[in-house]
C-alpha cells in the first residue's frame, strides 16, 4: 500500500511476485555452467566522498569541491560512442551541467526543453536564458493537454517500474525527440532540485 501511495518502489522491491530489483550499488554475477547467480556491491553510501576528500591534497572551498565532483561527474558521463546532448530546464541543476558539457566538448551541445502550451507550467524562458549565456543550440518541444494524454499510455507501457511522477511524461517526449535526431545518449539535470533548490518546495 505504501508503494502504490507514495509512487515509488524502494531498494529491491517490485510490484510483482517473486520478482526484485538488483539493489543501488549492486550487480549480479550469472555462472552460467551452474546456473546460479550471485549478488556482489560495487558502492556503498559515503565510499564516494571519503575517495574525493583524499584525492585533494588541498581543502577547497564547498563551491570549488562542488565545481569538481561536478565536473568529474560529467566527464564520465560524456564517454560514448554516439554525440551527448542535454535536456534543458529552467533549473541551477541542468544549467550546471550544461556548463560543464559547454567547456568539455568542442562541439557545440545541443539542448532540449520542455514548453507547455500552459504557460504558467513553461520554464522555456528561464532555459532560453541559459542556452544563449553559453551560446548553444536549444530546441523546445511543446506539449499541449491533449499531447500529455496521448502519452499516458505510452510512458506506463515503456517503465520498468510504476512510478507517480509527471515528470515522466516529459521526459518521455524529450528523449523521444532527441532520439528521432540521432542521439542515443543524453544528460539531464533530473533529481538534482533538493540539492540546488529547483523548487520552493525544497
Amino acid at each position: 500500500i505504501q508503494e502504490y501511495s507514495t509512487g515509488v518502489w524502494e531498494g529491491s522491491k517490485t510490484p510483482f511476485q517473486n520478482v526484485s530489483k538488483v539493489p543501488p550499488g549492486s550487480y549480479v554475477l550469472i555462472n552460467l555452467s551452474t546456473l546460479s547467480f550471485e549478488e556482489r556491491t560495487y558502492w556503498q553510501w559515503g565510499s564516494s566522498s571519503s575517495r574525493l576528500k583524499k584525492s585533494h591534497k588541498k581543502h577547497l572551498p564547498v563551491q570549488e569541491e562542488l565545481k569538481v565532483a561536478l565536473q568529474e561527474s560529467v566527464n564520465k558521463q560524456l564517454i560514448s560512442d554516439f554525440p551527448v546532448c542535454a535536456f534543458l530546464s529552467g533549473g541551477l541543476d541542468s544549467a550546471a551541467i550544461l556548463a560543464s558539457m559547454n567547456q568539455m566538448q568542442r562541439r557545440n551541445v545541443k539542448t532540449f526543453t520542455l514548453d507547455f502550451e500552459d504557460r504558467s507550467y513553461s520554464e522555456s524562458y528561464l532555459a532560453g536564458l541559459s542556452s544563449n549565456f553559453l551560446r548553444i543550440t536549444n530546441e523546445k518541444v511543446t506539449l499541449s493537454a491533449g499531447d500529455i494524454a496521448e502519452l499516458i499510455p505510452k510512458v506506463i507501457d515503456s517503465m520498468d517500474v510504476p512510478i507517480f511522477d509527471p515528470a515522466c511524461l516529459g521526459i518521455y517526449a524529450l528523449s523521444r525527440t532527441s532520439a528521432q535526431q540521432g542521439f542515443k545518449v543524453a544528460l539531464t539535470g533530473d533529481g538534482g532540485d533538493e540539492l540546488f533548490r529547483g523548487y520552493r518546495i525544497y
